[in-house]
């Protein structure tokens, strides 16, 4: 039998690479032949990008400082390859929530990513590729913008420092012509895990507010402010805030489009391209698919890496198993599509003992299924 191991990161836990991992030692301690099991750590664009991109491609490392999320110094860096004149980038490496020990939803920023950009234009890189998710903040990838070298003002004409607080403060912008000069030629790709729009219900405030420490009332004073800007500010190119995926990463995706003409990919569709899965899935008789992350929820279905599998793998005839820490959607899925879902978190079981023990569970989990 062979087995296709290829989850995503638990986030807060483990990487998709600790995961896939953890699941070969269950496989193996269930008496797998190594040679049986073919691993792909993976990506849809959020955290762990860089290593699931550098595990297809010889690329060349740039290290560089940069900031955080609240603009503290961070050693950072970002792929090259010089063959095609590409640059990887991703948003989690210098301003993901992963690097904050609080949130700080007010001052939080993206400012740190731009910093790598603008040093990967400055060397001529004419391809970039970012990987969106993971993102700390809400600022609709403004201070990205502003490390580029883009003026935000107030109506008093005081140049602002871009945070998510003062959203609601910008009155205009400037694009020097030395950028301008810089982004001639240059295309952007913005790699994204999710299909919410810029605002509303389904917006980057309320579904993701939460998480990056705002409180209800930020997140509708926020969603209102980011309203109030798409409306009053004329951008370089035209972009619709309800279009799927503009929320990505706090709406640096809407950032990305509206300031930089960038196109959206499909961080699954990226995620197939890159590592040929549908060769490998035609070219190799897989009797199972194992996939996994963190939380399986309504989410997980909509645009991301496990949504993406299922639809895979009931197309090949393949049976799908979902490790995950937990799930909230058993009840919602369709048993003849030969998925299965394996939580770690059950009544016997603390939320706070499977963060501990998240590999430990993982490989216990699998040997139980294959023994």
């Amino acid at each position: 039998m062979n087995y296709l191991v290829i989850p995503d990161k638990y986030k807060g836990s483990l990487t998709s690479k600790e995961v896939s991992d953890a699941i070969e030692v269950g496989l193996i301690n269930a008496k797998v032949n190594r040679h049986q099991i073919s691993k792909i750590p993976a990506s849809d664009g959020g955290d762990g990008f860089l290593s699931f991109v550098s595990h297809f491609k010889e690329l060349s490392i740039r290290n560089l400082s940069s900031v955080d999320a609240i603009r503290k110094p961070i050693s950072s860096y970002y792929l090259t390859e010089f063959s095609t004149n590409t640059a990887y980038l991703e948003l989690a490496n210098t301003v993901g929530l992963s690097h904050l020990k609080t949130p700080n939803f007010s001052q939080a920023s993206t400012y740190g990513l731009g910093l790598q950009m603008i040093d990967a234009l400055t060397l001529g890189y004419k391809k970039f590729f970012i990987g969106l998710g993971g993102s700390a903040s809400n600022d609709m990838g403004l201070g990205m913008l502003e490390a580029m070298g883009v003026q935000f003002y107030d109506s008093n004409d005081k140049i602002l420092h871009i945070r998510t607080a003062v959203l609601n403060d910008i009155h205009h912008y400037i694009i020097p012509d030395a950028l301008l000069q810089m982004l001639e030629g240059v295309r952007f790709f913005a790699v994204n895990d999710v299909s919410n729009p810029l605002v509303g219900p389904n917006g980057a405030a309320f579904v993701y507010g939460a998480q990056k420490g705002a409180s209800q009332r930020d997140i509708e004073q926020l969603d209102a402010s980011v309203q109030s800007l798409i409306h009053r500010l004329n951008f370089p190119f035209t972009i619709n805030a309800q279009e799927m995926g503009t929320g990505a990463a706090g709406g640096t995706a809407y950032g990305l489009k509206a300031y930089l003409n960038a196109t959206f990919i499909s961080g699954f569709d990226f995620l197939c391209e890159l590592s040929q899965l549908h060769k490998l899935l035609e070219k190799r008789s897989f009797d199972y698919i194992i996939s996994g992350e963190g939380s399986f929820d309504p989410t997980s279905l909509q645009g991301k890496m496990v949504g993406g599998l299922r639809l895979l793998a009931k197309q090949y005839n393949i049976p799908l198993l979902i490790v995950c820490g937990q799930s909230s959607i058993v009840a919602d899925l369709d048993i003849s599509e030969n998925f299965q879902i394996l939580p770690l978190l059950n009544p016997t079981t603390s939320l706070e003992s499977c963060m501990n023990n998240t590999s430990q569970l993982i490989q216990e989990r699998v040997f139980n299924y294959f023994t």
